[in-house]
């Protein structure tokens, strides 16, 4: 068994799925199992790639029959003690090829850090570099990257069932900073997201629907004693692109 398990949630974002795929069969350290769940897709073409998926690799596809609640999802594989790390990415990010190589490193030198980031959109951290860079975060610091995260699975700790589909990200990063624990952001292998592609590829009614949960998520996560900040990037992180491609160390 490997050591870290990677989910990735694919609703009707066919394309980011795949580019994402892609991302993880180029990577230097292939020491991870691939967790691929479908949430409900109505796109053409998601089971024939969910089956070519199936019949010619060793990760796992599951085909979930509704839209399950991402913090459900993430509940259930973060809480897998089967695995010591657990990596949560969003379907709309571009990785280099050192991204898990990367996140790894981090975890066995920072045996403090409970939580590895990447440096998102920021111009400043485009280029992926050939020597692990990184930087700890201090612990007080209040942040939200629900895009990218992996997590030492023994400090997880369940998103409340009453949060229906949003605000997981924030509590995740709450646990974190209340027991003092660290993160560290990867600038050595930095990532590209493409904020916000599931809702983009919902129609109207659906994302009104989404609209009203994330209210009522937001007012319970607030009733559960817990600040919500809306701006809560690190100073490594953009929300939307600022460079296309990567360019690479020389």
């Amino acid at each position: 068994m490997n050591r870290l398990a990677v989910i990735i949630v694919n609703r009707n974002c066919l394309n980011y799925t795949k580019n994402l795929m892609k991302n993880l069969s180029v990577q230097t350290n292939r020491s991870f199992d691939i967790f691929l769940i479908d949430n409900a897709s109505t796109e053409p073409g998601t089971e024939e790639f969910l089956s070519q998926i199936e019949g010619n690799t060793p990760h796992r596809v599951v085909r979930n029959r509704q839209n399950i609640s991402l913090n459900k999802i993430w509940n259930q594989y973060a809480s897998n003690t089967a695995y010591d790390f657990v990596s949560l990415l969003n379907n709309d990010i571009v990785i280099p090829e050192n991204f898990i190589d990367d996140t790894l490193k981090i975890f066995n030198e920072q045996k403090l850090v409970t939580c590895v980031i990447h440096a998102t959109n920021h111009p400043n951290y485009s280029t992926v570099k050939s020597k692990l860079d990184y930087v700890l975060l201090d612990p007080k610091q209040r942040v939200r990257q629900g895009w990218d995260l992996t997590i030492r699975t023994h400090n997880w700790i369940n998103i409340p069932p009453s949060l229906q589909f949003y605000c997981g990200d924030d509590f995740i990063y709450e646990m974190i900073r209340r027991k003092n624990l660290r993160i560290a952001v990867a600038l050595s292998s930095p990532i590209i997201h493409y904020q916000g592609q599931t809702r983009k590829n919902s129609s109207k009614e659906e994302d009104s629907r989404i609209r009203n949960i994330a209210l009522k998520d937001i007012n319970e996560y607030k009733r559960l004693g817990y600040p919500h900040v809306w701006e809560q990037l690190s100073p490594y992180s953009n929300v939307l692109p600022t460079f296309k491609n990567f360019t690479h160390e020389k």
